[in-house]
């Protein structure tokens, strides 16, 4: 049997699969499991070492704000999802809320108005 053969057929891993068994303790399923969160843990490091101002309170609190509208249409869309009704105009309904949003306070209408 060819070396290309055994590879398909599951009896030799590649170079690369051999160091990330040995790396990660057999799971091959590592980097997909927790990619995500290794990524956010790097960006936060990198972000803090190459800013002073990443840490400060005022500058997470901002983050947070920016951040909150994306996460309740997040939570929101994860009970459309489990209940099978998956329905993808979401996205569009937030840019045109925006949108109008956005008009409504540049041509003088009140905050409580426009919420």
């Amino acid at each position: 049997m060819s070396p290309a053969q055994a590879g398909i057929a599951g009896d030799a891993d590649t170079p690369l699969e051999g160091t990330m068994r040995r790396l990660f303790g057999g799971s091959r399923n590592v980097l997909q499991t927790a990619g995500i969160g290794v990524a956010l843990v790097v960006l936060f490091v990198l972000a803090s070492v190459l800013s002073p101002y990443f840490l400060q309170v005022g500058n997470l609190i901002n983050v947070a704000r920016q951040v909150s509208i994306i996460g309740i249409v997040a939570v929101g869309m994860t009970f459309v999802i489990l209940t099978a009704g998956i329905d993808l105009s979401v996205g569009s309904i937030l840019g045109l809320v925006a949108v109008v949003a956005a008009s409504m306070l540049r041509d003088g209408s009140s905050s409580p108005v426009v919420i």
